[in-house]
């Protein structure tokens, strides 16, 4: 009889999956998703709560550390914060692309995804940006200005409104720009 996919030590079933998961480095890990999805018992063995340290490693596959380090001010960030700050920055991922397939600025989770690209792009150290750019975002940024500034300055005496997700999509379009394309 074939030795079960679920009868390995948790610890190899992580590398295995860390392995994995290596082989593309932008992008939602939705390998992980798929594989989630086979069986209750695998499942099970890798949920957000029964193992937050193989999330934790994940993350620092995926995104910059020194943002969710410096934010959360603890000296050893624990697998729990990593983890959570994981799903975090994929959901904005997720609301990114999207919102930018749907050409729909007006998502009510934009506001969040936002602050967490905002976020992302201060303590950028390469993996951020890439990540970012993989969902969209300069695009989706450019387009919600036109969309968005534009059309509530028509209404608004020719000022935009002056509301918290449109001074994030300027300040965001700002820290995407790069000084090389005027200079």
């Amino acid at each position: 009889m074939p030795a079960s996919f679920l009868q390995m030590p948790h610890e190899t079933l992580e590398e295995i999956l860390l392995a994995a998961l290596e082989q593309s480095t932008l992008g939602l890990p939705s390998l992980l998703h798929a594989l989630l999805l086979t069986c209750r018992d695998l499942y099970h063995t890798l949920t957000f709560d029964v193992h937050p340290t193989f999330y934790a490693r994940v993350f620092v596959q995926k995104f910059d550390l020194v943002a969710p380090h410096r934010r959360l001010g603890i000296p050893d960030l624990l697998p729990k914060h990593l983890k959570d700050e994981l799903r975090i920055h994929c959901t904005a991922l997720r609301t990114f692309r999207k919102s930018l397939a749907d050409a729909a600025y007006d998502d009510p989770q934009l506001l969040e995804a936002f602050r967490t690209a905002y976020l992302m792009l201060l303590s950028d150290d390469g993996k951020n940006i890439a990540q970012l750019s993989w969902a969209g975002l300069p695009d989706l940024t450019q387009n919600f200005i036109q969309h968005r500034l534009h059309s509530a300055a028509q209404q608004n005496h020719g000022w935009p409104r002056a509301n918290e997700i449109d001074a994030l999509a300027v300040a965001i379009l700002w820290l995407l720009t790069s000084s090389r394309e005027f200079f």
